[in-house]
């Protein structure tokens, strides 16, 4: 329930912001600015690919590149960096603080065994070497060490064994160092940051060959002969378990030492003159070829994209103030109202976010097909739509200013070949559209659209000519441009509702609709008032002919007709064609109230149709069918009681109809037909001459009241109305010959 009440309130709000607009003629150029700050970002040029290579490929043509360019070589700039990389020497710290750390631990292990000798237990001087050694030494080894008292000899030769390789270097077996024997490496000393370099790195120790070295060299190494073995053994894995790896690799150092080549290193770049061939029509695609390609099409997409964006912000500009002065104009002169404006404004975004959308989708699904033509899809697409909406919704209004958009909305998202066919595609759909008097119209229209597209398409085929016209290409583009007019007539189908109900126009498809005597208001009119409804008919078949003798709107003048007197049905005794003969209802009134109650009739049928929510430009036509017209005959009288004495204060405005007058050719059309065929009924003998003259009279006393200065209708077009209307009425008021009876026929047999 909630979510149906928002929906609701939304589209209240909505449809009083349309009735706003159209009451308002007070024009801002917001709408404008918006409209033209959306259709901006959806016109920045599609990014099309001129070259949809890959290694492997065939080139079908020649290629040369459009002007000389100065191209990173990527692969060339990888090399050079390379290259430095390898030249540059591997980091490697060397840890002395180690040495120094650790010959502290084992003199202060000596020296406590020394002093804690007796007292100290084998258990805490295992603990002890453990920590200090990193060796588990058995008890026969804690014996030796205890027999020997730890004494200073036993500790001389571990430390200085320890030393002898420690401050040489000792290495990990699988240290990446032995790569860079050739070439050396930078060593660097941990304590005091100095760096040098070091060509010959076999003077480092590998770990695991100390021990076998040790053994060898004890008493060169250590200085120190002792006769036990098992002692001399002991001391040995002591070392060991002393000695660590002090050397290892710096990859921080490294690190940071590629960033800095990568940013000396000057990038490497090769010029492509203008016209030089960059792969000739057979020639496989390689590496160096599509990177020359890439490279092309990347400098000239940038700086042709930045031009052509800011050619299409200073053509909308233009087209902008153009827009804005034309709607700025017709809104003041009343020849357009706000909603009307809007819904222009709201076309343009709809026509730019609708080309977008399908020629960007067209390209992309046809970028790497090689026997379909990228113009099958980009034909098929309906250009001509958003002219001919505005065609059908405005009659006709403004939509030589759409077509203009098209064109340039097309030129700009593609090509000059697009902005032609666009054009002649608009062109045809606006001389061909009239009026739409049955849906199947719209598929005709879709049909001889399509052939003229054929037609177009050939045209550009042969203006743009750089292969063969009758190849498959073109027969493609051809189903393509066919397809394209029908699927117009499809969209317009699809889409006309779909305003009707956002915009609440009244289009030749509603008014079909209400056109059809089957309708609920038309079946209560006829009940109620069958007078008045068979006068309305009338008066419809006598607009619609002259509509469509001055090119105005047939449908539009019928179905107006049929409705413009539908508020009679509130009171249809007070009207003649309605009015019982034995009894006048305006006997008992005044003139006054008479001519009060033949107003209202206005009023009452705009409510009505209001109800049935039937659409504005039937309302219109209800509201101006009467204009500003006086109510001659209870005006008359009114002025035959004041001369009698019975009337003192005359208003002639109190017997006027409250207008407006006929703003439109339609609403013109139906109140001369209105009032023609309401005084055709008073003639006695309506001769040819009878009725012509009452024509020419009626619409010439209309024209010389000034009922039809606000319509566009001509002293051209009156003189057309008279004769269609004097012609259907002659029709009507025929004259019949006297049938003979069976009396007569048998008279004449004897």
């Amino acid at each position: 329930m909630k979510t149906n009440q928002i929906i609701n309130n939304i589209t209240l709000k909505y449809y009083n912001f349309l009735e706003n607009l159209k009451r308002n003629y007070s024009y801002s150029p917001k709408f404008l600015i918006v409209a033209f700050v959306i259709i901006f970002f959806f016109l920045i040029p599609y990014p099309q690919k001129k070259y949809s290579y890959k290694i492997g490929d065939i080139a079908k043509r020649d290629i040369r590149s459009p002007k000389n360019l100065v191209v990173f070589d990527k692969k060339a700039t990888i090399e050079k960096i390379n290259k430095k990389i390898e030249k540059a020497l591997p980091v490697f710290d060397f840890n002395s603080e180690i040495i120094s750390i650790k010959i502290k631990k084992v003199q202060n292990f000596f020296e406590f065994a020394r002093k804690n000798l007796k007292t100290v237990s084998e258990d805490n001087l295992t603990k002890k070497i453990e920590e200090v050694f990193h060796y588990y030494p058995t008890k026969d080894e804690i014996k030796i060490l205890k027999k020997y008292k730890f004494n200073e000899n036993i500790e001389f030769a571990i430390l200085k064994a320890f030393a002898y390789f420690m401050e040489k270097g000792v290495i990990k077996d699988n240290s990446t160092i032995f790569k860079y024997s050739d070439k050396g490496i930078i060593l660097k000393n941990l304590s005091s940051g100095e760096k040098i370099t070091k060509k010959d790195i076999s003077s480092f120790y590998k770990y695991s060959k100390i021990k076998n070295i040790l053994s060898k060299n004890f008493s060169l190494i250590t200085d120190f002969h002792p006769k036990d073995k098992k002692l001399k053994k002991l001391i040995i894995n002591l070392v060991l378990g002393l000695i660590t790896p002090n050397i290892r690799y710096n990859k921080i150092e490294k690190e940071n030492k590629i960033k800095k080549i990568k940013k000396s290193v000057h990038p490497v770049y090769y010029l492509i003159k203008k016209h030089e061939i960059i792969v000739r029509e057979g020639e496989k695609i390689n590496e160096n070829i599509l990177t020359k390609l890439n490279a092309i099409e990347k400098k000239s997409k940038f700086s042709d994209i930045s031009k052509q964006i800011l050619g299409i912000l200073i053509f909308l500009i233009l087209l902008g103030i153009f827009t804005n002065q034309i709607l700025n104009e017709d809104i003041n002169s009343k020849k357009i109202d706000l909603k009307d404006a809007f819904f222009i404004l709201c076309s343009l975004v709809f026509t730019a976010v609708f080309f977008r959308l399908f020629i960007g989708m067209s390209l992309d699904l046809l970028e790497n097909t090689v026997n379909i033509s990228k113009y099958l899809l980009l034909f098929m697409i309906p250009y001509s739509l958003p002219v001919i909406l505005v065609t059908i919704v405005l009659r006709g209004k403004y939509s030589y200013l759409m077509t203009l958009f098209v064109c340039l909305f097309c030129f700009f998202i593609y090509n000059e070949k697009l902005l032609i066919f666009s054009l002649f595609c608009s062109l045809f759909m606006i001389k061909k559209y009239k009026c739409c008097l049955e849906r199947i119209t719209f598929f005709k229209l879709g049909l001889e659209l399509g052939i003229a597209n054929i037609i177009i398409i050939s045209a550009i085929k042969l203006f743009f000519l750089n292969s063969s016209f009758f190849s498959s290409y073109t027969y493609q583009e051809f189903i393509g441009g066919f397809l394209g007019g029908i699927l117009t007539s499809l969209f317009v189908l699809g889409i006309i509702p779909v305003i009707e109900i956002l915009f609440k126009y009244t289009t030749d498809l509603r008014l079909i609709e209400l056109g059809n005597l089957e309708h609920p208001l038309l079946k209560e009119f006829f009940i109620k008032a069958p007078g008045s409804y068979h006068h309305s008919m009338i008066v419809g078949n006598l607009a619609e002919a002259a509509a469509e003798e001055i090119g105005a709107n047939p449908l539009l003048a019928r179905v107006g007709a049929y409705y413009h007197d539908i508020g009679k049905m509130k009171k249809p005794q007070y009207f003649i064609e309605n009015a019982d003969p034995k009894e006048n209802k305006h006997e008992k009134l005044t003139p006054f109230m008479s001519a009060l109650i033949l107003i209202s009739h206005i009023k009452e049928g705009v409510e009505l149709v209001e109800k049935y929510k039937i659409g504005d430009e039937i309302i219109d036509i209800i509201k101006q069918h009467h204009g500003t017209s006086l109510i001659k005959y209870f005006y008359n009288k009114a002025l035959e009681l004041k001369k009698k004495g019975l009337k003192e204060d005359i208003d002639e405005k109190d017997f006027r109809y409250p207008g407006p007058k006929p703003q439109t050719k339609e609403a013109g059309i139906v109140m001369l037909a209105d009032i023609v065929e309401a005084s055709s009924r008073t003639l006695q003998h309506p001769t040819p001459a009878r009725i012509k003259g009452l024509v020419k009279n009626l619409v010439d006393s209309v024209y010389n009241d000034g009922q039809l200065d606000e319509c566009e209708l001509t002293l051209k077009d009156l003189t057309k109305i008279k004769e269609t209307f004097t012609k259907i009425l002659l029709g009507i008021f025929h004259q019949r010959i006297e049938y003979p009876d069976d009396k007569d026929i048998q008279r004449n047999r004897d």
